[in-house]
């Protein structure tokens, strides 16, 4: 459970209270303006832990901002209610929140005894107002997803004695309402397109968890590093410790809440979900992005610890040998940029006669039926020359194949410049509608909304020129969005492809004679 007080004395005067009941120890935690930044990570993290007994954090304002609390906690007590409803919508913004997993989250306020029925000015009047507010933050949340620029100079009226009700007059509940669904449905729309967007892209570019592991088993045997350990849990590894530069892939692997501790990682998303007991190694993170460099700089640049041909035996069904070049396929604009990138591949069945070229299909296939197991080292000297008679049919076969999926390109960058145009376009276009819609209104300015409070000379001139400052803004829009699709045009004009040759496998049917 969290509790929110105002001062330091207050949070001293609970704990000293909790600790009469038995309620003491590790079991209580402040957290204030004072509390160290180690101390305030340290604390953070314990409480992304499950815990073993019942804990509570004792906690000024100081924890208000920039901490997220809602993974093992629901319950949260304001000791003393601030004046601002700003601070107290951050105050439950700590718990309430996206990743809270309870069904419901309580937030408790303390009130006196008789405050139902007091008198205006008294504290106990103060506090009756200061509850209905806490109920109406939390209605208007709901409704305008911000309740403090709503509200906030009626509670100073009421603090000063001219106010003893909230008027929930200039509150448009439903059309609120009706923006936010829409506004919500709209980003759902959108992460649906971006998630399927991701998977597919998984897909695309053989993402797989034992894919990304491979590519970090090679490079620690390559940089001589001791390898990965498995562990009890399939898909789970120890990283063992490591020497030189590797030692930066170990950054992150300490556990936030027990330092001394290394947590092992894994590479499948899956596992690592609502888990901290484990690192997810994603594409950057610091042990795979080494990895990553370092066989780059062996396949594209100046190493020469990897071989550029390798022969793999593969399932009887393959029948005869198949050579197979791999590439790398680099399509840029015209102003330089790149456009796409890939992996491309083509193979050649070798025959006694004139080598077969295959399909995409059929190359795909080929490379299925290949084993783990390398060939044995007299059988490709023995392959060599057959090898060397097929090199340049194999290159046109690549170069053949650049250019095919460089025409198939084609279509797709022309239809993602389009989609990029659109998405610039709406994206300013929204923005226009809601400087117009919040800054002027649907019937002329309507500054009260700005600012909630009554304008005296000074602030009307302020206003006036933050007003005309947002009319130059819509009005530039429609200026900004040619200039952001004519910058887009001109980056996917004239696209030219490259082809970088990179590898050669040979796959030998198991058992064939050669």
């Amino acid at each position: 459970m969290i509790v929110f007080s105002e001062y330091r004395a207050t949070q001293r005067y609970l704990q000293e209270r909790l600790a009469a009941r038995g309620i003491a120890g590790s079991l209580v935690e402040l957290l204030d303006g004072t509390t160290s930044e180690q101390e305030r990570e340290r604390i953070k993290s314990q409480w992304q832990e499950p815990p073993a007994d019942f804990r509570v954090l004792l906690a000024t304002d100081a924890a208000s901002e920039g901490i997220s609390l809602q993974r093992q906690c629901h319950l949260l007590a304001h000791a003393e209610i601030p004046w601002n409803p700003n601070r107290l919508e951050q105050r439950n913004g700590r718990i309430d929140r996206h990743g809270q997993p309870a069904q419901e989250v309580l937030v408790h306020h303390t009130v006196s005894v008789g405050w139902e029925h007091a008198q205006r000015g008294s504290l106990e009047g103060d506090l009756d107002f200061l509850a209905r507010v806490v109920t109406k933050v939390e209605q208007i949340r709901e409704d305008l997803g911000s309740a403090g620029p709503v509200i906030a100079a009626q509670i100073e009226e009421a603090m000063l004695g001219r106010r003893r009700t909230l008027d929930e007059t200039r509150f448009s509940r439903a059309s609120a309402s009706r923006a936010v669904l829409q506004q919500e449905r709209r980003m759902r729309e959108r992460l649906a397109v971006l998630r399927d967007d991701l998977a597919e892209s998984r897909i695309a570019l053989h993402l797989e968890p034992e894919r990304v592991k491979r590519v970090v088993d090679t490079a620690l045997a390559l940089a001589r590093q001791p390898s990965l350990q498995a562990a009890a849990e399939p898909g789970i590894f120890g990283v063992p410790p490591l020497t030189g530069s590797w030692v930066r892939a170990l950054i992150g692997l300490e556990h936030p809440a027990r330092p001394d501790e290394r947590r092992p990682i894994t590479f499948d998303h899956e596992l690592a979900r609502d888990r901290t007991d484990v690192v997810l190694a994603h594409l950057g993170h610091p042990l795979v992005r080494m990895a990553l460099a370092l066989l780059r700089a062996e396949v594209w640049g100046t190493g020469n610890h990897l071989h550029r041909v390798t022969m793999r035996y593969a399932h009887p069904s393959l029948g005869r040998p198949v050579a197979v070049a791999h590439g790398r396929l680099v399509v840029t604009g015209a102003t330089g940029h790149r456009l796409h990138e890939q992996l491309i591949f083509a193979g050649l069945r070798i025959r006694d006669r004139k080598p077969e070229r295959l399909g995409v299909q059929d190359t795909e296939a080929a490379l299925e039926l290949a084993r783990p197991a390398s060939g044995a080292p007299t059988l490709a000297d023995r392959l060599v020359h057959r090898l060397q008679a097929v090199a340049e049919p194999l290159r046109a076969a690549l170069q053949a194949r650049a250019a095919d999926r460089a025409r198939q390109l084609t279509t797709t960058l022309a239809a993602r410049a389009r989609e990029e145009q659109a998405h610039v376009a709406a994206t300013l276009e929204e923005l226009a509608a809601a400087i117009r819609r919040e800054a002027f209104g649907e019937h002329g300015q309507q500054p009260q909304l700005i600012s909630g409070l009554q304008l005296d000379a000074t602030d009307h001139r302020q206003l006036e020129r933050d007003l005309q400052s947002l009319r130059a803004r819509v009005d530039a829009i429609p200026h900004e969005i040619k200039a952001e699709q004519a910058a887009i045009a001109r980056r996917y004009a004239d696209p030219v492809h490259r082809l970088f040759p990179a590898a050669v496998t040979v796959l030998v049917p198991e058992g064939a004679r050669i």
